[in-house]
This record gives structure tokens, C-alpha cells and sequence, in this order.
């Protein structure tokens, strides 16, 4: 805008000489008509331009030298068209001839009507008024001699009606007419100040935008015409179009101006802008080259106003109190390309900001600075913003939040370095970068450190009678996945975690790697130190079909199991040390699609602890005493199982958990089993096979001894949360029983098959003596028949 003033003010200065030279010429001649082509061919010589008088010219001459013209045209430059530059339709000046004799020019009012400006830059850059602006040439004298006394100025006024300047410029592809344009003037004289007023039609193009200027105020011009001063500057445009409301938007512009062409410095003091709900007061300082200062202060911001007349829909409810009041403050220094912002303050309802910044080369478009917003109330800003505050576990948090930070960037990006940011009692320390601004979405870039956070003070407060949650919802919850949002995500960076509480889970020395881009987001490698041992993690997702796809690779290594479940459960229903090794993968927006179509493996370890919720050894003594119809025996101890190592692995199909490898033992115990669990359904079935290997001290012990080296069954089945336990040992005792009767038989048949074996071997023997004796005595008897 103030290039097109300049241009227009060139033109109009080239104008008002020409127009100036016109009347001077026909003054000092006193026919003026006879002497109309000889005007007309002088200017021609002179712009290289045909300028044509039309209808006639007006003398008089006492007490006042008038002359009146009728339309006036002046060519436009060649390659510009036909059309006139610019054209006059009535114009009238006068002069007083007695001042003249005392070296005085008083001119009366001059008046110019239907003044038409054609301002043009073609499409290669050139301008169809250079060649008027070009200075020199004919009108100053030629002579060296001394030059004649300046004359003694006064103008009566100027005054203009029903102008039209139109400046189109065919390379920047906008222009911008002033129609209707009024211009009244009060008198003029070097070194006084002249009442103006000036009052104008808008209209830009292609910005599509109309309106109505009006300037008023008191110029100064010094004598040597190097120095400007506008007092009492009122400026006030009302504009509207594309873009703008349909009422349009009214600006206001106060102060007192000053310039100083010879320093090339121009001030604004009590400088004042005013939009509705908006109102600046300040200063502004401009010198040549290139050096402003502008200080700005709000007497007054509505913020709801101010959106209300802009067109903005405004981000808050109506009635907000954020957006009833506001300040806003500004220093600003531009040094050649250099602009210096050492302060931006800023507030809005109770958040206040404090900012400084430095543009090193304009051109460049990089900056740097920090920004700090005083601690504030998130609960108070959210109430006030007409936003419902989430209840939470501790009614507490949202209490307290601040920044500070130092940021650099460019057109391409941002990057917050030394960032320090508050909230409660949770303090968060690093950088975040946004990069490549022109991409939807911009990537994120970060590296974080948090020196303690306590997650479950924002979650939503449980009812004191719902009961613990299942592992499965405590883990992942019931909302579903943002899908777009996650497709979009672009994002590399890092967060460390000193103490970190969530779900109840308490775990320290965290540290979370996030990838993201393309659709495929990876959150991992990760590792904690968590209840004596270490958390280590991989998790990957794609969200680029239709349903997501998770993969995970996560391990515990020596973890106290029962805290762990202590704190996430409200319960220990298993204790030991941990060495669990996951291998998992699903599809699926939400936990339930998860759980059902969850595959992989799984590797589990637990040491020196127990089972809550089962006495195994109870269990067999209730069955035995049921069995045998003798009364239940009290339980002894609590209803728990101790073992040195329980360890298994399983494979997962579609959301079914297949263990066939199950085995725990303890000094009492071997246990062997396998089982499935469902984990949509969140129920288990599994088939444990218990052998007795030791024995008990009590009065328990002597029914356990008689069952020393049996194989128990122990079927377990039921929902996660309270399972049924029932021992299968009537087939035990029966199996037992028909053992023992096989193994008397046995025993009656090996007797019987000893007795045979006894009496075949007396009979064998009872006939070898007989066939000796039978010997003896044959032999005896050969001997006697020999003799």
C-alpha cells in the first residue's frame, strides 16, 4: 500500500506541475484560446506526450487573474494503450495581481474536478509514468545569471472533487483504485499548518476487498519543503470483502506525525490503532536506511469483540471470560535486515506470556528467542474456557503450570531448546522440534526428560466399589485406537522417565524410543528398572490397512511378581521372581479385537514364592476325608502354595493360551499340568497332575504320608477372577486300591508257583534217592552172585 501512495503521489505531483505550467502559460499570455495549440505542442515537446485542451479557457483578470479550462487530457505512454494518462474535467485557479507588485503570490482556492489517473506497470516491470518522473530538463532556466527572487506563497486552499486513480500493476497480477476521491485543503502557506481532509472509495483487486478512507489532520510544511509535520493525524478506514464480515471491519489511526526529509526520519508520538475490541497506543520511529522502532501498548482488548468483528469463529464458548479481556505489548526494532522484538508480553484471562526475539536477515526468515509463561492455574484456564474439566483421581492436579524455553527456526520449522515445563510437581526438561511446516502434518522431533510423573493422579477416581480391574483391562483400557491420526504421525524421539507411576505400576529409569512415519509406528527399544529388576520392550504398530497390526517383543527379568501385582491388581496372587519372555502379534482397533486375535509365544519363570487363593495340600486332605466319610479337617496355614520354581511355556492361537509344559516343585510338592486360557473370555482350564514328594509336621502330615508318591489330579477352571479348584482323588484311592490288589495276587501266585517249585524239587530228590538206594542194593546183589 505505501508503495502504490508513493507511485500515486508522484504522479499526481507531475500532474499538479503540469496542470501548474498550463495556467501560468495562459496567464502570461492574455487570450489563452489563441494560444491553445502552441500549449499543447510546449507540453508535447516537453513529456513527449500529446495533451489536448477540449471546450474553452477562461481569463479574468481584476482583482483576481482566473482562468477556468473545460476537459483536459494527457497521453499515455507509448505501449500503453490509447487512453489518456490522465485527465481533468473542470479546473479552475486564481491569482491576486496587486500582492504580486509586492513580490506576493496569493492564489485562491484552486479547484480541480473529474480528475481520471491511469497508473500502469506492464507485465516486463515498466512503469507508463517514468518517464514524467525523470526530473530536469526545459523548465529550468538556461541562463547563468543570477536567479530572480522567490515570490512569497500563499494558497488560499485546494480543493478536489470526484476523482478516480486507478493503479494496475500486470507483473504482481493486483491493483487498487481510489473512486470518488475528495480532497479539501484549508490555507496554504510554508511554514503553517493547513486543516486537510481526504475522503475516498477503495477497492483491491484480486484480493476482492471495498472500503472507505477518510484522513484528516493539520500539515506542516516547512519553507524549505524538507520538513512534514501532521498533527492531530485521524485516520479511518472501513473495508470489507472477501474474507471479512459482510458488516466489514472499521480501522482507526490517531497521533501526531513528523518527517524530516533532509535526516530521512519520520516519528509517530501518541500513536493510537483502533479496531473494535482493540485499541494500541505507542510510539513509531523510521529512519533512512532501513532503521524503525515501533512500541505498542493495549489500552484496551476485548478478545471476543475483536474476533466478532474480524469474522473469526471464535475457539471458546461465548462468554468465556478468556475472551473478555486481554493485554497485549510490543517492541520492535528493525535494523537494515535485522528486526530485534525485545518484548512481546501478551495475556489472556490468566495465562500471561513474556517473549523476546531476533531476526538476523529478514530476508533469511530465520529467528531466535525465548518465550515464558507465568505459572497459571490449567484447571482455572479450562473452566474459564467453557471446557469441562475431567474429574480426577486426586482433585488436586491441573493446578499449576509454567514455561520457559529458548526457540529458533525458519519458514521450514521450529525447535524448542532448553525447554522447561511445569506441571504440578512434574518437570519436564529438553527439546522439541516441528519440522517441515509445509507438510501436513509437520514431524516431530524430541528428547525429553521427566524427573517424575504419577499418571493415576489424572485418571478418572474408581467407584470404592467396583473391584480391581482384570489384567487385560488394566493393561489396555477400553478406547479405540485414532486411526488417522496415527497414519499421519510423523515423529522420532526420545523420553526419559526418572519415576514413573502408571496403573498402579511403579518403575524408574524409564526409557521410551517413539518412531513414527508412514503408517508404522514403533515404541521400542524401551527398558525400566521396575520391583528389583529390569523391563525391556519392543512394540511395533502398522496402521496402513484397514485394521492395525501389532507386533511385541517384551521381557522381564527378575521382578518381584508380587509387588508388581500388588500395585496394579490391589492383590498378590502370585509371588516370586520373574523371568517372563513374550512374542506377541494381533489385529485390531480396540482390546477386545486385540485379545481375540492375539498369536505368539510365551516363556515364564517364577522363583522362591508362592500361590495365593489354593492350599494344594488342604485341597488333597478335604478330598481324602470326604472320600473316606470323615469330617472335613480344619485348614491349616493360609490358603496358599509355596514353591522354589514354577515355569512353563505356551503358544497363542487367536486368543487361546496353550500351556503343556506346566511344572512348579517345592520341598512338599511336584507339579506337573497342562491347560488352556481363554483371554477374550478371561477363563482358564488346566489339568495339574500333583505328586507328594515330602511330608508335613501336624496332624495333617500323617494323611499326606499315606498318599506319598501319588499323582493327584487337580482340576482348575473358571473366570481369572475366582477360578474353582476340585481334586479328582477318588480315582487316585480306587487306582490305589486296585494296584494293591494286583500286587497281592501277584504275590499269591508267586507263593503258589514257590510251593510247586518246592514240592517238584522234594519230589525230584525224593526219586533220585530211591533210584540210588535201587542202585545200592542191585549192585550189592551182582557183587554176591560173583563170589
Amino acid at each position: 500500500m505505501r508503495v502504490w501512495l508513493r507511485r500515486i503521489g508522484i504522479a499526481l505531483g507531475v500532474l499538479v506541475v503540469l496542470f501548474a505550467a498550463v495556467l501560468g502559460y495562459v496567464a502570461a499570455t492574455f487570450d489563452p484560446d489563441d494560444y491553445r495549440d502552441e500549449i499543447e505542442a510546449a507540453v508535447e515537446a516537453r513529456t513527449g506526450r500529446a495533451l489536448r485542451i477540449g471546450g474553452g479557457l477562461e481569463l479574468e483578470l481584476f482583482p483576481w487573474l482566473a482562468v477556468r479550462t473545460g476537459r483536459v487530457e494527457l497521453a499515455d505512454a507509448p505501449g500503453f494503450g490509447a487512453g489518456p494518462f490522465a485527465a481533468i474535467e473542470r479546473a479552475e485557479v486564481r491569482v491576486r495581481l496587486l500582492p504580486l507588485l509586492r513580490r506576493e503570490l496569493e492564489v485562491g482556492r484552486v479547484r480541480v474536478e473529474g480528475l481520471r489517473l491511469h497508473l500502469r506497470v506492464d507485465g516486463e516491470g515498466r512503469s507508463n509514468w517514468a518517464d514524467l518522473a525523470g526530473g530536469g530538463g526545459a523548465a529550468e532556466g538556461a541562463g547563468g545569471g543570477e536567479a530572480a527572487p522567490a515570490l512569497a506563497l500563499a494558497v488560499a486552499g485546494l480543493e478536489v472533487r470526484d476523482a478516480r486513480i486507478e493503479y494496475v500493476d500486470e507483473q504482481a497480477g493486483h491493483g487498487l483504485t481510489l473512486g470518488g476521491l475528495e480532497l479539501e485543503t484549508g490555507p496554504l502557506r510554508p511554514g503553517a499548518a493547513v486543516p486537510v481532509r481526504l475522503r475516498t472509495g477503495i477497492e483491491a483487486e484480486p484480493a476482492g476487498l471495498q472500503g472507505r478512507l477518510e484522513v484528516g489532520g493539520e500539515v506542516t510544511v516547512d519553507e524549505a519543503l524538507q520538513g512534514l509535520r501532521v498533527r492531530g493525524l485521524d485516520l479511518r478506514l472501513h473495508a470489507a470483502g472477501a474474507g471479512l464480515p459482510d458488516a466489514g471491519v472499521d480501522l482507526g489511526v490517531r497521533g501526531d506525525l513528523a518527517a524530516d526529509g533532509a535526516a530521512g526520519r519520520l516519528v509517530a508520538e501518541g500513536l493510537e490503532l483502533e479496531l473494535p475490541g482493540l485499541l494500541l497506543a505507542g510510539r513509531a520511529e523510521a529512519a533512512a536506511p532501513a532503521r524503525a522502532e515501533v512500541v505498542l501498548d493495549s489500552r484496551r482488548l476485548a478478545p471476543a469483540e475483536l474476533l466478532a468483528a474480524l469474522g473469526i469463529a471464535a475457539p471458546l464458548p461465548a462468554g468465556s471470560p478468556l475472551l473478555a479481556q486481554g493485554e497485549l505489548g510490543l517492541t520492535a526494532r528493525l535494523e537494515g535486515a535485522r528486526l530485534e522484538v525485545p518484548r512481546l508480553a501478551a495475556a489472556l484471562g490468566p495465562v500471561r506470556m513474556q517473549a523476546r526475539g531476533t531476526v538476523p536477515d529478514l530476508a533469511a526468515g530465520a529467528f531466535e528467542g525465548r518465550v515464558e509463561i507465568a505459572p497459571f492455574s490449567p484447571r482455572a484456564v479450562l473452566g474459564a474456557a467453557g471446557v469441562e474439566v475431567p474429574e480426577t483421581a486426586d482433585p488436586a492436579v491441573l493446578g499449576e503450570a509454567a514455561l520457559r524455553t529458548a526457540l529458533r527456526g525458519d519458514a521450514a520449522g521450529i525447535e524448542l531448546h532448553e525447554l522447561a515445563l511445569r506441571l504440578d510437581q512434574t518437570r519436564v526438561q529438553g527439546r522439541l522440534a516441528v519440522e517441515g511446516l509445509a507438510r501436513t502434518p509437520p514431524a516431530l522431533r524430541f528428547d525429553l526428560e521427566v524427573d517424575a510423573v504419577d499418571l493415576d493422579r489424572y485418571l478418572p477416581p474408581q467407584a470404592a466399589e467396583t473391584a480391581p480391574p482384570s489384567p487385560g483391562t488394566a493393561a489396555v483400557g477400553t478406547a479405540a485406537l485414532p486411526l488417522e491420526m496415527l497414519r499421519a504421525l510423523q515423529a522420532d524421539g526420545r523420553v526419559r522417565i526418572g519415576r514413573l507411576k502408571a496403573f498402579g505400576i511403579r518403575s524408574e529409569a524409564v526409557s521410551i524410543r517413539i518412531a513414527a512415519g508412514d503408517g508404522l509406528l514403533r515404541l521400542g527399544p524401551n527398558a525400566a528398572l521396575l520391583y528389583g529388576g529390569r523391563y525391556a520392550g519392543d512394540v511395533q504398530l502398522d496402521v496402513r490397512g484397514d485394521a492395525p497390526v501389532w507386533q511385541a517383543r517384551e521381557t522381564l527379568t527378575d521382578v518381584d511378581v508380587g509387588a508388581l501385582l500388588r500395585d496394579a491388581m490391589g492383590e498378590e496372587r502370585l509371588q516370586g521372581r520373574a523371568e517372563v519372555a513374550l512374542a506377541l502379534a494381533a489385529e485390531g482397533a480396540d482390546p477386545v479385537g486385540l485379545r481375540r486375535t492375539v498369536d505368539g509365544t510365551a516363556r515364564f519363570v517364577f522363583r522362591d514364592g508362592l500361590v495365593r487363593g489354593v492350599n494344594i495340600a488342604q485341597l488333597i486332605r478335604e478330598a481324602r476325608a470326604r472320600l473316606e466319610g470323615r469330617p472335613v479337617p480344619k485348614a491349616e496355614g493360609p490358603a496358599e502354595t509355596d514353591f522354589t520354581e514354577l515355569a512353563g511355556s505356551a503358544v497363542i492361537r487367536d486368543g487361546i493360551l496353550r500351556n503343556d509344559d506346566l511344572r512348579a516343585r517345592s520341598p512338599l510338592l511336584r507339579v506337573a499340568g497342562a491347560g488352556t486360557v481363554d483371554l477374550p473370555g478371561e477363563r482358564l482350564d488346566y489339568l495339574l497332575r500333583v505328586k507328594l514328594v515330602g511330608t508335613l509336621e501336624g496332624q495333617g502330615g500323617a494323611d499326606l504320608a499315606a498318599l506319598k508318591g501319588l499323582e493327584i489330579p487337580l482340576r482348575i477352571r473358571g473366570p481369572w477372577a475366582g477360578p474353582s479348584f476340585s481334586v479328582e482323588l477318588d480315582k487316585v484311592l480306587a487306582g490305589k486300591a486296585k494296584a494293591r490288589l494286583e500286587a497281592e495276587e501277584a504275590k499269591a501266585r508267586a507263593r503258589l508257583e514257590a510251593e510247586k517249585a518246592e514240592a517238584r524239587q522234594r519230589l525230584e530228590e525224593k526219586k533220585r534217592a530211591v533210584e540210588e538206594e535201587t542202585r545200592r542194593k542191585l549192585e550189592d546183589k551182582l557183587k554176591g552172585l560173583l563170589r
